[in-house]
């Protein structure tokens, strides 16, 4: 995991079984390891069958904010739900319901979600209920949503698993070349503010070549996220600069409203 006189790479991919040993050796990113993406799913096919687990999953794998959600949602390419209500019980509950939907055959692996409170939704353009289900699509650079359906709290599973499936279908994002996502949000004035201290040599001495340079902690500034790496460091196949838009981790739930950073430990 570690290059001989080199400090520690500022993107890394291991896959470690439940008690934390490798099964593959430390890499940059996965295709320092796989040929292609059908090797990775050989690869990880074969370590699924030698860890089967015990029963089916349990709970909704919800991102922790709204704000992180949409940043997210709009860096995988997913739609997002949102389970919105003002206690935690609620949420929790609303939680459950749509948990056996979204680990479904039909649904797993298709759809973001998050949870919060009717506070949480200034950036969601179309959210008009303060207790229930919003089915949102996120815009390219995550930094806001636009609704496509409302259910109440009380909605059944095959109502939820129809708005499911509408926003799935009706969600058809923008695929662009990194150089062309970096362009757009320059010219946007997008940008994003790190949560962490930004210590990568490389990533510090790129920022200082292009005249920028990072704040300082704990709030080091860059240009502009998902999907994207600034300066040589952020998730797989990032190389120094804005990644393609699968990689994850930029816009996130710091700064304001055009100030998105991710949480600590995600750089």
């Amino acid at each position: 995991m570690w290059r001989p006189g080199a400090p520690l790479e500022n993107t890394l991919f291991a896959i470690l079984d439940p008690y934390g040993r490798p099964l593959t050796r430390g890499a940059r990113s996965p295709d320092f390891i796989y040929s292609d993406a059908h090797a990775m799913a050989s690869g990880l096919r074969e370590v699924a069958m030698r860890y089967p687990g015990r029963g089916n999953p349990q709970g909704l794998p919800t991102i922790a904010n709204v704000r992180l959600g949409l940043d997210v949602a709009a860096a995988d390419k997913k739609p997002l739900t949102i389970i919105v209500a003002d206690s935690e019980s609620d949420r929790r509950y609303m939680e459950a319901v749509l948990a056996p939907l979204a680990w479904s055959n039909d649904l797993i692996g298709k759809m973001s979600f998050t949870a919060g409170s009717r506070n949480d939704l200034r950036n969601v353009h179309g959210a008009g209920l303060s207790r229930g289900y919003i089915f949102v699509l996120p815009d390219t650079f995550g930094t806001t949503g636009t609704v496509v359906a409302q259910l109440p709290a009380q909605a059944t599973a095959t109502d939820l698993k129809n708005a499911l499936q509408m926003t799935i279908n009706r969600y058809q994002p923008e695929y662009l070349d990194h150089r062309d996502h970096v362009r757009m949000g320059r010219q946007q004035g997008l940008h994003w503010d790190s949560a962490t201290p930004v210590t990568d040599p490389h990533a510090l001495r790129a920022e200082q070549s292009k005249g920028r340079g990072f704040g300082g902690p704990p709030g080091n500034q860059g240009d502009f996220g998902p999907p994207g790496n600034q300066g040589g460091f952020g998730p797989p196949h990032g190389r120094g600069d804005f990644g393609p838009p699968q990689n994850r981790g930029d816009f996130g739930p710091h700064g304001d409203q055009r100030q998105f950073g991710p949480p600590p430990g995600q750089w």
